[in-house]
């Protein structure tokens, strides 16, 4: 069975039930609290603001998910260029390579023809 995790949005107390990280429910709640506060100050009733809150919580819950993995992804998308432009490097001969200067050494003369080993 799931943990459940106490928050607070707009003064009420809520007992969520889920399986991802208490900590993780927290923030997801907080964001709503915060959003909501927004409405509720800008001259919003809080009539339906229950039925708002569980809508927001689950709006708030994808958000972060989606954060959290186009995040992974550009950390993954990072790593691998960098690998490319050492094989890049290492093929060139360039910094990583055999001591022959690469593309932007500037011991290299302009039209010096780069080569691979």
């Amino acid at each position: 069975m799931e943990p459940v995790t106490r928050v607070e949005i707009l003064g009420e107390s809520y007992a969520l039930r889920a399986p991802e990280d208490p900590e993780y429910i927290r923030r997801v709640a907080r964001f709503v609290d915060q959003k909501l506060a927004e409405v509720v100050e800008g001259g919003g009733d809080r009539l339906g603001v229950k039925a708002g809150i569980l809508a927001s919580l689950n709006i708030a819950d994808e958000l972060f998910k989606l954060r959290e993995a186009r995040a992974a992804e550009a950390t993954g998308v990072v790593r691998k260029l960098t690998e490319f432009v050492a094989l890049i490097d290492h093929a060139l001969g360039g910094p990583a390579g055999s001591g022959r200067p690469g593309p932007d050494d500037p011991s290299r003369r302009d039209g010096d023809p780069l080569s691979c080993s």
